[in-house]
């Protein structure tokens, strides 16, 4: 029930937080800048009025096996040169994205589990690279992954499924790099690309989504190889307005 942040690590400072519940605070309810660099490991952070975590002006973070929810903006936001790394971490059943990394924020996601959030479950841009590997994001209320603003970053071996809008929505000059993923049970596109996009879709299975499997509009141009897209509702793979790209075998 804080006025400002529940926790602010700053100027270089360190500092490990472990089994806390951090909820209610009127800013991020754990705040990493200049150089900040906390371990987080096993806290609930909720119910806040902004971010969970926000890490940003070249902060860092790790977390570990926390679980973030319900709060008003991003569950975890990184921006302005941050970075974190993130393993086995709950993100769930906030009102914005689940987790944005933006203006060249960086950060390594592996083993979370992303789901029912109103905005995108990751939310990827603005020269922004970070690696999402064997993460689940899922069931959100809008996209599972949203890359634009020259956005980039490489996500393999993740889960990304029963998402309202497209399991993966790329644009405005994004590439990122889409290698071994499942995008399945969508109820929209399983991966769009549209207003000069580019980037790598390799290997992935896209299954079992409601509108096309890859869909391409608007001058972009992707690299499509060795996917297996099956069971869809639509096309599996639809070029539109001028759409181009590379397409290799696919199945």
């Amino acid at each position: 029930d804080g006025k400002k942040n529940g926790v602010l690590v700053v100027d270089s400072g360190k500092g490990t937080f472990i089994g806390n519940e951090i909820y209610n605070n009127e800013l991020a309810g754990v705040e990493s800048c200049r150089s900040g660099n906390p371990m987080l490991e096993r806290n609930l952070v909720h119910s806040g009025k902004q971010n969970g975590v926000y890490v940003h002006e070249v902060g860092a973070a790790t977390m570990v096996g926390n679980t973030i929810k319900t709060n008003a903006s991003a569950g975890v936001e990184v921006k302005t040169g941050g970075t974190v790394k993130m393993t086995n971490n709950i993100v769930c059943d906030g009102k914005g994205n689940g987790v944005y990394i933006n203006d060249n924020g960086q950060g390594d996601l592996e083993g979370n589990d992303i789901f029912n959030n109103v905005l995108s479950g990751v939310k990827i841009k603005t020269g922004s690279k970070p690696n999402l590997r064997k993460n689940k994001i899922h069931d959100g209320q809008s996209r599972g992954v949203y890359v634009l603003d020259r956005g980039e970053g490489y996500l393999e071996g993740n889960e990304i499924y029963a998402n309202t809008s497209a399991g993966v929505e790329i644009e405005t000059g994004a590439e990122p790099v889409l290698k071994d993923n499942r995008i399945f049970n969508g109820k929209s596109t399983g991966v769009y690309l549209h207003d000069s996009a580019g980037g790598v879709l390799e290997d992935n299975e896209i299954a079992a989504n409601a509108g096309d499997g890859i869909l391409v509009e608007s001058n972009s141009c992707p690299v499509i190889k060795g996917n297996v897209i099956i069971a869809g509702k639509a096309s599996g793979v639809h070029y539109h307005d001028s759409a181009k790209g590379v397409i290799g075998p696919n199945n």
